[in-house]
Formats: structure tokens, sequence, C-alpha cells
């Protein structure tokens, strides 16, 4: 996730969580609903999904590693 963040300069952290290609949503759903589902995850993790990575602390990161765990399959 911490990776994901960061992955694009000058994205928000929406942006560049929708582009983790690991997520179990990512061949079920269009793009626009896999947008809608991670920034209703992001928003239950108490950040706001136009945020961008580099404004989060790291219990934020934890906070939402561990939201997003159940849409990441593991490599």
């Amino acid at each position: 996730v911490v990776r994901a963040a960061f992955a694009n300069r000058r994205k928000t952290l929406l942006n560049n969580i929708v582009n983790i290609q690991s997520l179990r949503i990512y061949n079920s759903l269009d793009k626009r609903d896999i947008k809608d589902k991670v920034s209703e995850i992001i928003m239950s993790s108490g950040l706001q999904p136009t945020v961008r990575a580099e404004t989060l602390s790291i219990e934020d990161f934890k906070t939402l590693t561990a939201a997003l765990s159940d849409l990441i399959r593991p490599k």
C-alpha cells in the first residue's frame, strides 16, 4: 500500500491506490466502481481520498493497510 501510495508523484492517494493491480476487485468491477469502493475504504480509515501520500503518518498507513487488506491479493 505504501509503495502504491507513492507510485506516481502529484497524484492523490485514491488515484494511486486504485491502480494497484493486485486488488481482488480489479477484474470484477469497472474502473469507476473500483474508485468508489476504494474511496469508501479510505474515508472509513479517517482519511480523505484527495490527500497525497506524503502528508500521511505511519499510523495513517497502518490503518489504511489494515482497511485494504481484504481487497489485496498476496503476491
